[in-house]
């Protein structure tokens, strides 16, 4: 099951309390692997909400891999389908690592090894290989925003990014989580190589196409919301107008779903951009007016 893509914005903890009060219910009568299991994917999905907030201290994720791990010690039959949520609970873990700025590698070298373990069962199904190649994506896209913070040339790896999702791509059916991951991969590429024009509207194509697909699926999507406001700040940037209506669009996404840090995180970098393209007139104008005078 992939686990790639959690509901975005909309609180799960009253949810979450109704779901540990009857996995609760199931310790008591059987302790089996899938009470194991759902417990890890409670505190998954507690993690990854925590991080939309801003959270921190998250101690919710620790507990969802021990538990992940558990399960697998319990039904090793069953590792497989376990791995692929273990790998998913590794990425937000990187993704905590990452803001509190502490190192990941480890985390990579855990996650490739459980990848090839998988990979090297006899019986694994490709279903079963796309779930674990999205979910281990999640791992590297963390990976590539730090490198691109880091001001690190991620044109290779965001390529190799993009192979490993074109692997969890079902070929006979578009699924919303692949695609917009294969969105912002080219969203961040198309960041990453701003003062390349064609470069970025090469990726914002690609971006729009795979956001378009999403779009027809689940308009409704929380993710898909944030990742046309990205697309629609960049295009922005490179035509040099419309900067208002992104802006407004900020403030309505904003007021309809508050606390969101990706949310702020690319309205920050909108405005960034724009400061960015101003400068950059301002220099040109004064430039212009000093030729003027001479």
């Amino acid at each position: 099951m992939a686990q790639g893509q959690m509901m975005q914005n909309i609180s799960p903890l009253q949810t979450i309390e109704t779901a540990e009060k009857w996995n609760k219910q199931s310790e008591i009568i059987d302790n089996n692997y899938m009470t194991l299991f759902t417990t890890a994917l409670i505190h998954s999905i507690k993690a990854s909400y925590a991080l939309t907030t801003g959270q921190l201290d998250n101690v919710d994720i620790d507990q969802a891999i021990a538990f992940y791990k558990k399960a697998i010690l319990n039904a090793p039959g069953m590792q497989i389908f376990l791995n692929s949520g273990l790998i998913y609970a590794y990425a937000i873990k990187s993704d905590l690592l990452a803001r509190n700025n502490d190192d990941m590698s480890s985390i990579i070298k855990d996650v490739e090894f459980i990848l090839e373990q998988s990979l090297n069962y006899p019986q694994i199904l490709i279903s079963e290989k796309r779930d674990l190649y999205l979910n281990i994506g999640s791992v590297y896209f963390v990976q590539l925003g730090e490198d691109y913070l880091d001001d690190k040339d991620i044109t290779s790896q965001g390529k190799k990014l993009l192979e490993i999702y074109d692997q969890a791509t079902n070929k006979l059916l578009d699924e919303p989580s692949v695609q917009l991951n294969i969105a912002n991969v080219h969203l961040l590429l198309a960041q990453s190589q701003i003062n390349d024009p064609q470069k970025v509207l090469e990726h914002l194509v690609l971006a729009k196409f795979s956001l378009d697909k999403v779009q027809k699926i689940n308009a409704k999507n929380r993710q898909l919301l944030t990742s046309q406001l990205w697309l629609q700040s960049l295009t922005s940037h490179m035509n040099n107008d419309n900067f208002s209506g992104v802006e407004i669009q900020f403030e309505k996404t904003n007021n309809a779903y508050p606390n969101n840090t990706q949310l702020y995180y690319l309205w920050a970098n909108h405005y960034y951009l724009k400061a960015q393209l101003t400068a950059v007139s301002y220099t040109h104008l004064r430039a212009h007016e000093t030729d003027s005078y001479l």
